[in-house]
């Protein structure tokens, strides 16, 4: 490599580093790397028209559209009503608490995004925790831990349901038919691992609570969405609709313009466009942006050399398949537990597609995706989900042992390394039944 390639891949690197380690300012800092290394890569080939053209457009597309049709199913109220349902049922029980809502968030982040999904429920699940005294500090590390790594589980189970498959998705490397058979599996199995370490824990050390705390906390949630009601024109709607998206998506029609059609569909049946207008007007973009500078970024990468020096050298690593794949796989957990699960998916997948004919038919990129789950569930910094629960635990004053938490990297780091030890295994299986 060239002297201002090793430039353009220490400035990426710098970033994508920096945005992991210092959230605060994340947006800023993938902005600033990604003008600089346009910059560098316009010094170096007089123009930037190359790496531009490989921002993959659809996929940004995708995200604000499926991010606009999850609003039409949020504000249907089916979650809240859900939600008021579960509150009844726990009745303050620990363990119950923590099984219902660790199913519910799983199936939210499949449906909808695991962004949506925690916005959703970690409101409600600390307003449920507010009315028990007995609530341990450990009790809630491995309550929120489970969820954000749950979280991550139900994103990676469909290929429309987080931004790693989607991206995999709009450039065909998976479709419906290869991913769901492969991924959905290993992803279910290691969903109930996961759930059931936890069960096994809170079984162990957490106490009862009384009875009275019991319907406190029932009619706290209860109290809560009362007023909450049905709007049965805009789930009826909204489910029809995305069961054509899910038909043509099977059928392998460009995802992009399912999604778009599909959404300008519903928003016309849905008040004329008016509800979806203000949904425009009121939509967080920050995220959008992000990927947007990670995509430039990443570009600036795909201008070097570097990528494909790195599959060569992985290939020649060993002439053993199952170490080759196992290497792998933990490569691409650790890189993405420090850069967390957007970058290693747009820098690494290169990797995988550049080994993927040594092996069998979907399984490099099955590892890939697995890997990608386990990495991003080992800190709160490898995913959206992680700061995204900091926060809510912080703006809606999540107390426990009487006082004030913030639900960071200390609370959340055993549960993650179980969280994601426990689906790095599940890959490993995965490996030793497919070679």
């Amino acid at each position: 490599m060239d002297t201002i390639d090793i430039v353009i891949c220490l400035v990426a690197f710098i970033t994508i580093l920096a945005q992991s380690f210092i959230s605060q300012l994340r947006h800023f800092i993938m902005a600033a790397g990604a003008s600089l290394g346009l910059f560098l890569v316009w010094l170096k080939t007089d123009s930037i028209i190359e790496p531009l053209q490989s921002i993959p457009l659809d996929v940004m597309l995708i995200l604000v559209g499926l991010t606009l049709f999850g609003d039409f199913i949020l504000k249907s109220n089916l979650f809240g009503i859900m939600i008021r349902k579960i509150a009844n049922i726990c009745q303050g029980k620990q363990w119950l608490i923590y099984l219902l809502f660790s199913i519910l968030i799983f199936f939210l982040s499949a449906v909808l995004n695991n962004y949506q999904a925690v916005l959703l429920l970690t409101p409600a699940l600390i307003g449920i925790l507010s009315q028990l005294r007995n609530v341990s500090k450990l009790y809630v590390s491995v309550l929120f831990g489970t969820l954000i790594v749950l979280s991550n589980l139900g994103g990676a189970s469909l290929p429309i349901s987080d931004f790693p498959a989607l991206v995999m998705f709009t450039k065909g490397i998976i479709s419906f038919q290869s991913y769901v058979p492969n991924v959905t599996p290993m992803v279910a199995l290691a969903t109930l691992i996961v759930i059931g370490f936890g069960l096994l824990f809170i079984h162990i050390k957490t106490k009862a609570s009384s009875a009275e705390e019991s319907k406190l906390s029932a009619a706290f949630t209860t109290a809560l969405y009362r007023s909450v009601k049905l709007n049965k024109t805009k789930l009826f709607w909204s489910s029809v609709v995305f069961a054509g998206m899910m038909v043509f998506w099977v059928k392998g029609v460009n995802p992009a313009v399912v999604t778009v059609v599909g959404l300008i569909v519903l928003a016309i049946i849905i008040e004329k466009g008016r509800f979806l207008e203000n949904r425009i007007k009121n939509l967080n973009t920050s995220i959008f942006i992000f990927y947007l500078c990670l995509f430039a970024v990443i570009a600036s990468i795909q201008s070097t050399p570097l990528l494909s020096i790195v599959a060569k050298w992985l290939s020649f690593q060993t002439g053993d398949p199952l170490t080759l794949i196992v290497l792998f796989s933990v490569t691409i957990t650790m890189v993405t537990a420090i850069v967390s699960a957007g970058p290693a998916t747009i820098a690494l997948l290169p990797v995988a597609t550049g080994i993927s004919s040594l092996y069998p038919d979907n399984m490099v990129i099955t590892c890939f995706a697995l890997s990608i789950c386990a990495g991003s569930s080992i800190f709160t910094f490898s995913a959206t989900a992680g700061p995204l629960v900091q926060s809510l635990s912080e703006k809606y004053e999540l107390k426990v042992e009487g006082r004030s938490l913030s639900f960071g990297l200390k609370e959340y780091l055993v549960p993650g390394i179980v969280g994601g030890a426990i689906i790095l295994s599940v890959n490993v299986l995965y490996i030793l039944l497919t070679l």
